[in-house]
């Protein structure tokens, strides 16, 4: 259970207000909305999109409760129960002047690891909890594509040589 009035300390980092709860549970796929395909923390594993990953696993409890997103937070994954899509966030990130955080209102994600029969699924919550944690370290101020020179001068008869580095949202290198 939840105390909702302590979780209120928090709301400072939070990307959501906390208004009421109950003790009330039920069992909740995850959903990424279009949107979010591409997120990089959603990525399960170089194989799948971030969709395609996310519906093969196996439910998690969420309970009822009230909860009102930030402005400024993004919603990345809602609830499905059965077949049918709500609107009610699961999976909720946030990033104001340089402090992130990142939210998922549910609990037993050790289902994912335990219960799930696809092959990948075995590492989806190590993959999305290192996903996770890459995007709320890392620094606003690192860039996401990066170049520099081999040298500090070159002559006019050499060529310019550099090297690049791109990467996505998480700061994973992308290929090619």
């Amino acid at each position: 259970t939840l105390d909702y009035s302590r979780l209120r300390e928090l709301e400072g980092v939070l990307p959501f207000f906390a208004q009421t709860g109950s003790r009330d549970e039920y069992q909740a796929f995850v959903e990424i909305p279009e949107a979010q395909r591409n997120n990089a923390i959603l990525r399960l594993s170089t194989e799948l999109s971030g969709s395609e990953g996310w519906s093969k696993l196996p439910p998690i409890f969420k309970t009822h409760s009230s909860l009102r997103i930030k402005p400024e937070a993004e919603v990345l994954a809602v609830t499905r129960i059965q077949t049918a899509v709500t609107n009610e966030p699961i999976l909720v990130a946030r990033n104001v002047n340089g402090q992130k955080s990142l939210a998922l209102l549910g609990y037993g994600v050790w289902r994912w690891n335990l219960l799930s029969e696809e092959s990948f699924a075995s590492h989806a919550l190590e993959a999305f909890l290192s996903n996770a944690v890459r995007w709320l370290t890392t620094r606003e101020d690192e860039k996401q594509v990066r170049v520099h020179a081999a040298k500090q001068a070159f002559t006019t008869q050499e060529p310019v040589e550099f090297s690049a580095q791109v990467y996505d949202q998480s700061y994973q290198p992308v290929d090619n």
